[in-house]
């Protein structure tokens, strides 16, 4: 009686995976430490994880978006060795926070990824994702900021639902950076409220975007913030930068559009310092920002600016 138990027990598991393989699902809930692997490292600021193949950087996709993960692995140092193909398949992004049923502070990338002036090509964000990029949302939450740096990225960012989609980002959270990267392709967004930036949908208290520039294609069917750098500011306090950036193609969305950036609000206190920056569109865009209501917020706020 017990071994025919064990077989329809194991019969069942077996459907159940099959099942899985078709609709999406992944019955495995936790990652082990065994269960992770890089081409090399410990993590350390010294010796960094190695970031040297597309399953290394799936794996990193794999530790950051579950829950019972080691907090290591999500405020690690990465140097990403060698050019990386990711073959236009569908990418789920590094740090979703969102579980599908509800926000999750710490399935955020909370560490250092350096590039090292690398590429990775064949991105292809199509699936439903609160923050959709190469990564979803960096820094802040349960583990602090995050720095990534010294990146090329090509490929599509087009998610069926998103309310922050960039080429490198979704968003920078409190004190994080985006520094010398760089995004061309398709940035899109569907969703009513969404944000489309060609290098981060959005930037938030004390974060830094630097050297950084996009080419490409901005769409936001929503008539939503769209901008060829970052898709919108949105500032309580704190200082924040938009550094030596710029951005050149073509933007579809003119309504609440910006060139390099778009100001929601810089709340008094608040320091937006924009340096250095410009666009050269194939559409008409009002630079800075379009919507004269906020200007007038931004140029009390803002502490120095020059296009």
């Amino acid at each position: 009686m017990q071994e025919k138990w064990r077989k329809s027990l194991a019969v069942l598991m077996a459907c159940l995976v099959f099942m899985g393989m078709f609709l999406g699902w992944n019955p495995i809930k936790s990652v082990q430490a065994e269960d992770v692997y890089f081409s090399g490292g410990s993590g350390t600021k010294e010796n960094p994880y190695l970031i040297s193949s597309k399953s290394d950087l799936e794996m990193l996709s794999k530790v950051i978006n579950i829950e019972d993960a080691s907090i290591s692995y999500k405020t690690a140092y990465y140097y990403q060795t060698n050019d990386i193909n990711l073959n236009n398949e569908a990418w789920a992004p590094i740090g979703i926070q969102w579980n599908g049923s509800d926000y999750k502070s710490n399935l955020i990338f909370s560490g250092y990824y350096d590039g090292g002036g690398h590429t990775v090509s064949g991105l292809n964000v199509i699936g439903s994702y609160m923050y959709a990029g190469l990564f979803g949302r960096i820094g802040s939450g349960d583990y602090g900021s995050a720095i990534v740096k010294n990146l090329h990225v090509e490929g599509n960012v087009s998610p069926t639902y998103s309310l922050m989609a960039g080429g490198i980002c979704g968003e920078i959270g409190e004190g994080s950076s985006v520094l010398n990267c760089s995004f061309s392709g398709t940035v899109s967004g569907v969703d009513a409220d969404g944000i489309v930036g060609g290098v981060v949908g959005k930037i938030y208290r004390n974060g830094t975007v630097k050297n950084c520039y996009f080419n490409g294609t901005l769409y936001n069917k929503s008539n939503h913030s769209t901008a060829g750098v970052v898709g919108k500011a949105s500032i309580e306090y704190g200082y924040n930068y938009l550094y030596n950036c710029y951005a050149t193609g073509s933007i579809e969305n003119t309504e609440y559009s910006g060139g390099v950036i778009r100001i929601d609000k810089i709340d008094n206190g608040a320091n937006l310092n924009i340096k250095n920056c410009y666009y050269s569109f194939e559409s008409d865009v009002k630079g800075i920002n379009k919507a004269s209501s906020v200007m007038g917020d931004f140029e009390s706020a803002a502490e120095s600016i020059s296009k």
